[in-house]
């Protein structure tokens, strides 16, 4: 399954989409899942890199993601790696298709430099949520 990362832009400041886990919103990603040789409660894995979220987008921010869901516990675990951004990280979250956000990453404890790492897990609540992640309907953005 094909998928992409975003690169978004607001007031002319780059945004850093870096879990895009959407069948059309991935660049060079792969999934690896649940086979005939696998359970369905396997866990599933996404890797991808960013890429800009519209052709009008010109910036030089980059980024990648690691992420695994595992079915059994409903957690997603992530890394997030970005580099390139036009200023400080003002915000930072994974969001429904809708674009409503289901985890906003305000407590954590990430860089907010235009460059950096960040790892964590959340567990996904509500069943909707699942369902969206699995039908690639789950984004991610860094915001400057």
């Amino acid at each position: 399954m094909k998928k992409h990362i975003h690169l978004l832009k607001r007031n002319t400041l780059a945004l850093a989409g870096i879990l895009m886990i959407s069948s059309s919103l991935f660049s060079s990603c792969k999934k690896n899942g649940a086979t005939p040789d696998k359970p369905a409660n396997t866990p599933i894995m996404f890797t991808g890199t960013a890429k800009p979220s519209a052709d009008n987008v010109n910036t030089h921010a980059t980024g990648n993601l690691t992420a695994k869901f595992d079915p059994s516990t409903k957690m997603l675990s992530y890394t997030f790696q970005w580099k390139g951004l036009t200023g400080k990280i003002g915000g930072f979250h994974i969001h429904k298709g809708d674009g409503s956000i289901i985890i906003d990453f305000k407590d954590a404890s990430y860089s907010t430099d235009t460059s950096g790492t960040f790892s964590g897990s959340s567990t996904l609540t509500d069943d909707s949520w699942i369902q969206d992640l699995k039908a690639g309907k789950l984004y991610g953005q860094i915001h400057t």
